[in-house]
């Protein structure tokens, strides 16, 4: 079991539930070997393992409170399936379970983000109304269960079985067997909307679905024209902030739209820009890229009339709102840092960790890890001459809350390099 130490806790909300849910704990269950572990089964099927995510309705005031109320808990369960590989963001994990082999004990671990125990796709989920999977079992658990899953590799879950109980005995079975309905409902989560670049649920049908991108306010992308621009940027340089620091894992995944970066830092060592006339500090989030079907096109901006082969995006979120999901509540809580790459006759080194792992996403939710990169590389040597504008986000839901920084100066990338991004949408 994993507990924080945290002042403001992460929470829950959204998906039909009602109301916020704290978050309390998060803990593991799996079996003797890979044929079992999961306590719920989905289809028929077993996992190897199932990771609990326990969460207690804020509304009530403190988890004692809330235990009394047959909603007074939410849980998300994940189902774990394995991998050849170990899954990096569960290292931190990993690491620290021989320090607690016997019961009782405990170790402090390396923080991390939880959603990187979540898989990509949360919209697909089992909703039913249930109960504690250990004694004493209250029915007072809202229970929300992922269809995707997350991977690990079967050294990984081997550690767990070398974990004791308090008579000394190997953990090697840690769930409860199904049970049954009594005529209870499952209901399935709602998807969001599907979207694609292409006819027709492309850029024109959006607003069908994300009224918000039918917005005439602050939309993104726009046409950047040097003649029409007014003021004089920046009176204070841009700065970064490790970004010529490795981080701890850098991801690389498929989302069907796009190749996106999923980071996570050492503590204390977070990305971040601040300065050239931003309000504050934002630290990086994520970056992805958009590109077209030839070298003549693949940008989102233009600039005086020129399109790109290829443009890449770093996400900022504002340190000051606390969070990434505070952030999304303002006009000004994300940031984000575009960067033109033009044709180059030679390969760019700095892109080629990148480039190198675009090769083993080529599916929806693929996912791979990028060895040795900095954000850095990601950048032109001039990062002073730039277009401000406030816009939105460029795919659905468009929400008007970025204050866009597109960087003047330009990346080298060659077309072989170019090609081989994944033949998806971009």
């Amino acid at each position: 079991m994993v507990m924080l130490e945290q002042k403001n806790p992460p929470a829950l909300f959204g998906g039909d539930l009602d109301g916020q849910y704290n978050f309390l704990q998060y803990h593991f269950h799996w079996g003797k070997d890979s044929s079992e572990g999961s306590e719920h089964t989905i289809d028929g099927k077993k996992f190897p393992g199932e990771i609990h995510l326990v969460h207690w309705k804020a509304s009530y005031g403190s988890v004692a409170e809330a235990i009394n109320f047959d909603d007074g808990i939410a849980v998300l369960g994940i189902m774990l399936e394995l991998s050849k590989t170990d899954n990096a963001y569960l290292n931190p994990i990993f690491d620290n379970l021989d320090k607690i082999t016997k019961a009782d004990a405990e170790v402090k671990i390396p923080p991390f983000a939880l959603n990187r125990l979540l898989p990509l796709n949360v919209d697909d989920f089992f909703r039913y109304e249930g109960s504690l999977t250990t004694p004493t079992c209250n029915e007072i658990v809202i229970w929300t269960v992922f269809k995707d899953t997350v991977k690990i590799s079967y050294k990984q879950l081997a550690k767990f079985r070398t974990l004791m109980d308090e008579k000394g005995n190997l953990l090697v079975e840690t769930f409860r067997p199904v049970q049954p309905l009594n005529g209870r409902e499952v209901a399935m989560g709602r998807k969001s909307p599907y979207w694609s670049y292409v006819p027709p649920f492309g850029p024109s049908n959006w607003a069908d679905s994300f009224p918000i991108c039918g917005s005439d306010v602050r939309q993104s992308p726009v046409a950047l024209v040097t003649a029409d621009a007014v003021g004089e940027f920046p009176r204070v340089n841009l700065g970064t902030k490790f970004y010529d620091t490795p981080p701890e894992n850098l991801i690389l995944f498929n989302n069907g739209h796009t190749a996106q970066a999923r980071i996570t830092y050492a503590a204390g060592k977070e990305a971040s820009i601040k300065g050239g006339d931003l309000d504050g500090k934002y630290q990086l989030l994520q970056f992805h890229f958009h590109w077209g079907a030839n070298d003549g096109l693949g940008s989102e901006h233009t600039i005086d009339g020129k399109r790109f082969p290829l443009e890449i995006h770093l996400v900022h979120w504002k340190t000051s709102y606390g969070s990434v999901s505070e952030s999304l509540n303002f006009g000004d809580g994300l940031a984000v840092l575009g960067i033109m790459a033009e044709i180059s006759q030679k390969d760019n080194p700095k892109l080629q960790p990148i480039i190198d792992a675009l090769a083993n996403i080529h599916e929806p939710d693929e996912e791979t890890v990028v060895d040795s990169f900095i954000f850095r590389n990601l950048l032109p040597d001039n990062i002073d001459s730039f277009f401000r504008y406030e816009g939105s986000l460029t795919t659905p839901t468009c929400n008007e809350i970025v204050i866009w920084t597109v960087l003047r100066n330009t990346i080298p990338i060659s077309s072989k390099q170019l090609g081989r991004v994944p033949q998806a949408e971009g």
